[in-house]
């Protein structure tokens, strides 16, 4: 039984429905408007229901119709859609007409106040490429009779393109097109291998791959040596723009340059580069290039083709030298030289006055030279700035490099210059020793010296300033070799003169901060085991928490671990960062988070001479 009150509002609900359906149906789009593809559908979407579900009995066939006729599935999408699927990609340029008869009923009584139609044009096939010219390739030394082709997204009119595609050369020719013939259109070939995967992918279904190369050719020969326009239509469309890719077809044969290096300005010992206006192929180059005074030639690839070529072989500063290149030589096309041979005359130049050092991290031996190397050329002077660095900054030192310009100047007051005399034939490059002085880790102090080496001669070369490339060596006899977990580690100390163990060498672990997490003293092993300190600094640990989950791992320790025995003293950095130990160091790729192996492994030489050869696993 229902009281009057709800009576009532069922009576205003189905007056208010009454209401709402009194407006008529309508149409709220359609697709394609006015131009589509071969293989869309076509798409009409009211403005409400208008069949139940799927399996409505509205028959959408009563009320749509296309003109011309089109063979393919047309169904309810949805509700509100209607699609018209094609069995076969509709041909270029053909207009469709649709409509949409008003004879039909929404689910809510509402009809379209007259019948409602659109048409559509189908674009013609896309140009998705084409070979040996396109919008990235612009040939120098294509032929005259050279073949062109395109790639297109569908089948396409050869009679329609013959009309849209042509060679510019009218810089050659005043004022002359050449046209470019069809000679066939097929399906994408095992010589397509560069276009298989261009444009839409099929899942290798070649059923389904639409994509046809368009083969042409020139009516008649392009002009030899002649910069040249290639105009492509966007489309195989009697409506379509035009793209313009220049080229140019190859000319006379001819040997256009021979001098020394890369046009710096400077050029000690080479390379000898040449130029021809063709390509050469290196075999050729080879065999009809000689040089005087007389060295020894060659090049990267004797099979290669080139109209640039850089000749191996160290030449003499500060000397003057012939090229000469015979008639017999011939370029690709079968040109020979028209004169008697070619000859050009350069001169090297004196070596740019420079220096180079190791940089970055090191160890040095301490029970050896105690040296740096610096290789050295007409720079016989060197300036030698050494400063070390107090254990407060060992950790900014060992987390990145990019702290050490800072520190640095912090510490240049402390810097203490060295001039050295190195003195050397010009022009003949040499090698110096520079001494690093030892520090007595007994007194305390730190274990790090910054270095950095300038030369007087090398700051007055125009546009090169002086280096500041700079070495931060430890003189040490200490190998330490750590891994450190967590909550515990291990820690290894080894001789880096014999590869010894190191008995009660005293071993701190230091976070990242400079605060010492853990000790111990190594056994007669050399090995110290590191317990009860805790993950992280806090700091770390929240800026970590929840990264797992997104791939990374910030659970590890970061810091750096130093060992002490007597008067001697060594830092190794402890960090997912660190440099010397990144993967591609080792040719292996990273992994992060669920990626990484439970267990992963690293194998290098840490030093080899004529009685010892040491190795160290590293495991992680």
């Amino acid at each position: 039984m229902i009281s009057a009150p709800l009576r009532l509002a069922l009576v205003v609900a189905i007056g208010a429905t009454a209401l709402a359906t009194s407006d008529p149906l309508k149409v709220l789009r359609v697709s394609p408007q006015n131009a589509g593809e071969s293989t869309d559908d076509i798409t009409v979407t009211f403005d409400r229901p208008i069949a139940a579900g799927l399996d409505s009995t509205v028959d959408p066939r009563t009320f749509f119709t296309i003109a011309p006729r089109v063979v393919g599935r047309l169904e309810w999408r949805d509700p509100v859609t209607i699609r018209l699927h094609p069995a076969a990609p509709l041909p270029a340029g053909v207009t469709y007409n649709v409509r949409i008869a008003n004879t039909f009923k929404a689910m809510d009584g509402s009809q379209l106040d007259a019948p409602y139609a659109f048409s559509f044009r189908i674009r013609g096939p896309k140009i998705l490429d084409a070979s040996p010219v396109n919008q990235w390739s612009n040939p120098l030394y294509l032929t005259p009779s050279t073949h062109f082709s395109l790639l297109v997204s569908s089948p396409a009119s050869l009679s329609l393109l013959a009309g849209l595609i042509s060679a510019d050369v009218g810089k050659c020719v005043r004022g002359k097109t050449i046209r470019l013939r069809a000679i066939a259109q097929r399906r994408i070939g095992k010589q397509d291998e560069r276009w298989r995967y261009y444009g839409t992918w099929t899942g290798g279904d070649t059923t389904k791959d639409l994509r046809r190369v368009i083969e042409l050719a020139p009516v008649e020969s392009l002009p030899s040596n002649c910069a040249a326009i290639l105009n492509v239509p966007e489309r195989v469309d009697s409506v379509t723009s035009n793209r313009s890719w220049p080229f140019h077809t190859y000319g006379p044969f001819a040997v256009t340059s021979a001098v020394c290096g890369y046009n710096t300005g400077r050029c000690p010992i080479g390379p000898t580069h040449i130029n021809f206006s063709t390509p050469v192929r290196g075999a050729e180059v080879l065999r009809h290039v000689h040089i005087t005074p007389a060295i020894a030639l060659a090049v990267n690839d004797t099979s290669d083709e080139s109209a640039e070529w850089y000749l191996q072989g160290q030449l003499t500063p500060r000397t003057t030298y012939t090229v000469t290149i015979d008639n017999g030589l011939s370029d690709v096309f079968g040109q020979r030289l028209r004169t008697a041979g070619a000859a050009f005359t350069f001169g090297t130049t004196s070596y740019t006055p420079q220096i180079r050092y190791p940089f970055g991290r090191m160890l040095v031996e301490r029970t050896g030279p105690r040296t740096l190397a610096v290789e050295h050329v007409n720079a016989d002077t060197l300036i030698v700035s050494i400063v070390g660095v107090p254990d407060s900054l060992e950790p900014r030192m060992l987390q990145n490099e990019g702290g050490w310009p800072d520190v640095w100047e912090k510490l240049k007051s402390q810097v203490t210059t060295q001039v050295i005399g190195a003195p050397g034939t010009h022009d003949q490059p040499k090698v110096s020793a520079i001494k690093i002085p030892a520090i007595n880790a007994a007194r305390g102090g730190g274990t790090l010296q910054m270095i950095r080496i300038s030369s007087p001669a090398v700051d007055t070369v125009p546009d090169r300033p002086s280096l500041f490339a700079t070495a931060v060596v430890q003189l040490t006899d200490l190998a330490v070799h750590a891994r450190i977990g967590a909550q515990e580690g291990d820690v290894w100390v080894t001789g880096v003169s014999d590869g010894m163990p190191r008995p009660n060498a005293r071993v701190l672990l230091y976070d990242g901060k400079g605060k010492i997490r853990a000790q111990a003293t190594t056994d007669a092993r050399g090995l110290a085991r590191l317990t009860g300190y805790a993950a992280d600094t806090a700091e770390t640990q929240n800026e970590g928490e929840g990264d797992e989950e997104d791939g990374g791992d910030y659970s590890g320790f970061e810091g750096y671990v130093a060992a002490t025995l007597g008067t001697d003293r060594s830092v190794v950095s402890v960090s997912r960062y660190d440099a010397d130990l990144s993967p591609y160091q080792f040719n292996v790729n990273a992994a992060w988070g669920a990626d990484r192996l439970p267990q992963a492994s690293a194998v290098f030489t840490d030093r080899e001479n004529a009685t010892v050869k040491d190795t160290t696993v590293a495991l992680s």
